[in-house]
């Protein structure tokens, strides 16, 4: 049998593609497709093999790696980068502006890059301009240096750009015509290790397009670390428009023009909020807020997101809020939430009442409270391990306490311990039935298992508890997106804006351990908007 755990933290240790449950299939079976070719029956020969031989293991890689692509993928964005950026460092430097395609594959990025410039500066173009690109796939590197392409590749490309920069060739492919192709210098590296790299340093503009996806956020923040390095002061970092939340983790500074979103290397140690203030979860208060439900469902109800216009993976678990919110809608007696499992049903809502200051394994309650807010401490310093064994401690000494039953859970979500983040969310709940945190955590566990139907249920009854949260809308319609149910996005975005605007700027009484300023979600809302009104043709 094939240990994959195995091999998936080897393969995520050594170049971060992580690989989570819906494509533990595909890792098996390019497992196997490789051990055959090499004549081993083994599973542990071959582990053993790909941690000491470096070409077999790229081997594995290249297989593993899926390289999607084609020409003119997000032409918006080429054009904000031909038209606006171009200009905006034209006047801060001298000499030609550096651009580097990072995780490039088969070369249609980098080539589109060439053309693009072209096409708005002239033939001359070369020596205004320097592209470089570079991908980790040995395999893709080679064909994009080949330069020959098939149809699918055009899927989004005029006929005339295609007469002028490719030649067809025998077989029926197109070869990129030789002044595109020797503009752009290809190098198989990974972006993990190509800081020392002279020819990737003080880079003005680094397109990093749907390569995030393949990373969890450790390795994410890891590669951000990196492409900041190879930036030059002032640079921009395009990523994808399904990657543009996952990727805010206060390391550049995210900025919007005309509509696009994209990150800018900034000399002031920017973060996205002064961390000092809102990220440092050193303190709890218990929040009791009674709920008038049906003015509440007013504002609500189903929902949904374009996923091309928004944040995919969006919910890097490093955005996972923390809160310590128990709401109870008003005039409820023995309500039972949708969806909750019988074995975890209660049926009067806990009242949150202030401890009595009492003994507990001859500890009081002071002492577990120092606990939970030590653990919380190390929870905002990323020490998930010290985290997890104190408030461990806590539970052992009030093993009804709700609060350290839900900062267990958060820890495991975040150390990507999904299975036991879900059982222990499902005590949480059983302990305080209207704790908001449980059910978005379980949502989120439902989208890291492609479960959109049960995300969905969760997110739903997270909006009934504390429906003038943004964020279970926000997640929700994230989950519609991925359904494929697109109609009512628009709505949603708006209820979004309508909730953050009456927070006059605030996120609400949520914590975040990472997290996003308001004005950045308005705007990512509104863009949002105006796209799916694009796709509508209104």
């Amino acid at each position: 049998m094939v240990d994959l755990n195995a091999f998936n933290a080897l393969i995520r240790n050594k170049c971060g593609l992580r690989f989570e449950k819906n494509r533990m299939n595909w890792l098996k079976e390019s497992i196997i497709n490789r051990m055959k070719f090499c004549g081993l029956s083994s599973p542990l020969q071959y582990f053993n093999l790909i941690q000491v031989d470096t070409v077999e293991f790229t081997n594995l890689v290249n297989l593993l790696t899926i390289n999607e692509t084609y020409f003119f993928r997000e032409q918006g964005q080429l054009s904000l980068f031909t038209d606006r950026l171009v200009p905006m460092i034209s006047k801060k430097i001298s000499g030609r502006i550096r651009i580097l395609s990072a995780g490039c594959a088969t070369g249609e990025e980098p080539y589109s890059i060439a053309i693009a410039l072209m096409e708005k500066y002239g033939p001359d173009f070369d020596k205004r301009f320097s592209i470089a690109a570079t991908d980790i796939d040995s395999d893709t590197i080679k064909k994009a240096i080949a330069g020959v392409y098939s149809g699918n590749s055009f899927r989004k490309f005029s006929e005339s750009l295609m007469d002028k920069y490719f030649s067809p060739t025998d077989r029926g492919q197109y070869l990129v015509k030789d002044f595109i192709r020797t503009a752009v210098y290809f190098e198989n590296t990974n972006i993990l290790a190509c800081t020392e790299n002279p020819r990737f340093k003080d880079m003005d503009v680094i397109f990093y397009r749907n390569v995030s996806i393949y990373f969890d956020c450790e390795t994410r923040e890891k590669a951000l670390e990196n492409l900041k390095k190879l930036m030059r002061e002032g640079g921009y970092l395009i990523v994808s428009s399904v990657e543009t939340m996952s990727n805010d983790l206060g390391i550049l500074h995210p900025i919007e023009l005309d509509g696009f979103f994209l990150y800018q290397k900034t000399s002031d140690n920017w973060k996205s909020h002064d961390y000092k203030t809102t990220q440092s979860i050193t303190k709890h208060h218990d929040i009791t807020r009674r709920h008038d439900v049906t003015r509440d469902h007013a504002i609500t109800r189903e929902q949904d997101m374009y996923r091309e216009t928004v944040t995919g993976k969006a919910a890097c678990t490093a955005t996972l809020p923390l809160t310590d919110v128990r709401v109870k809608p008003h005039g409820t007696s023995s309500m039972k939430l949708p969806g909750l499992p019988n074995a975890y049903r209660i049926d009067e809502p806990t009242e949150i009442v202030k401890e009595k200051k009492t003994s507990v394994n001859g500890l009081n309650t002071e002492d577990i409270e120092d606990l939970i807010e030590k653990s919380m401490i190390l929870i905002n310093e990323k020490q998930y391990p010290e985290a997890l064994h104190t408030v461990d401690t806590a539970i052992a000494m009030a093993p009804n306490s709700a609060r350290a039953h839900m900062l267990k859970a958060f820890i495991l979500f975040n150390t990507k311990s999904f299975r036991q983040a879900g059982e222990v969310c499902l005590k949480t709940m059983a302990l305080d039935q209207w704790n908001y945190d449980a059910y978005i955590i379980l949502g989120l566990i439902a989208k890291q298992d492609n479960d959109g139907k049960e995300a969905l249920k969760r997110f739903k009854e997270a909006i009934y508890i504390d429906s003038s949260s943004w964020l279970a809308h926000y997640h929700a319609g994230d989950t519609y997106s991925v359904l494929g149910e697109n109609d009512h996005a628009e709505r949603e975005y708006s209820i979004v804006i309508k909730l953050l605007e009456k927070a006059a700027g605030g996120l609400g009484p949520t914590l975040f351990y990472r997290t996003f300023n308001s004005e950045q979600i308005l705007h990512l809302c509104r863009h949002n908007i105006k796209q799916l009104r694009k796709l509508r043709g209104t």
